[in-house]
């Protein structure tokens, strides 16, 4: 799915310096008049959130920032199939909500700045319903220049440093509880059983023995051969000491 630029990208009037008011503010994720910092409006599962349509789990010592980079990494860069799927979409946002509800100052002043433009982002692709979302050729220029210097995308490199770390991968798992998300089909794992199955005969049409039988009595002629040779040595050395 392509998108073209960012409309709020633009909105000059959000990075002119603090002369208006804050991009959260426009947001309406204004820590001071809200207990939750999810939006009403600019979520774009607020109802399936609300109705316990989904959740997200994260395992335990996931670092919310650096999976939120990572995310936010794989939309700029992702080509084709390499955007986000649906969900990493929803993981993206509750990430960024549960980061903006955390009281923990020193998360805050490093990473304020930041937030403000990832608010803008992901507000610009609220609508999404096709996934994997790809960006467009413009909008990923546009989205690299807005994020410009700041440490929150990481450089390409990086990215494909994070895309080879399997636990960050694997850190997150979504659960829909919503019937209009289909379920993944699950392939049922047949086990070998032993391993000599391919051997196996059907007496039905195959009368003749099996290998293990044929090899057990040629087994037991060898061994009775073997003792009558050894029963006539002995015979034949008792006569010879009686004589």
């Amino acid at each position: 799915m392509s998108y073209q630029a960012f409309p709020d990208v633009r909105d000059s009037e959000a990075l002119d310096g603090g002369q208006s008011e804050s991009v959260l503010d426009k947001l309406h994720l204004t820590r001071q008049n809200q207990a939750n910092a999810r939006p009403c409006t600019s979520d774009p599962v607020q109802i399936l959130y609300l109705t316990k349509g989904y959740t997200v789990k994260l395992k335990a010592g996931t670092k919310k920032v650096t999976l939120l980079r990572f995310l936010l990494a794989k939309m700029v860069y992702g080509r084709e199939h390499e955007g986000l799927s649906l969900e990493e979409f929803l993981v993206i946002h509750e990430v960024f909500y549960q980061l903006l509800e955390s009281e923990d100052p020193l998360l805050s002043r490093k990473w304020d700045q930041s937030f403000n433009k990832i608010g803008i982002i992901l507000r610009a692709i609220a609508d999404t319903v096709v996934f994997p979302l790809v960006l467009e050729d413009t909008a990923r220029e546009v989205t690299k220049d807005f994020l410009r210097e700041d440490p929150i995308l990481p450089k390409p490199e990086a990215y494909y440093g994070l895309m080879g770390n399997r636990d960050l991968r694997s850190s997150f798992k979504v659960h829909f509880q919503s019937s209009w998300i289909p379920p993944k089909k699950v392939e049922r794992y047949i086990g070998v059983g032993y391993k000599d199955k391919g051997t196996r005969r059907c007496p039905e049409l195959d009368g003749s023995p099996s290998w293990q039988r044929v090899a057990t009595v040629l087994c037991n002629q060898e061994r009775m051969v073997e003792e009558a040779g050894q029963a006539s040595s002995a015979h034949q050395g008792g006569e010879e000491s009686t004589s």
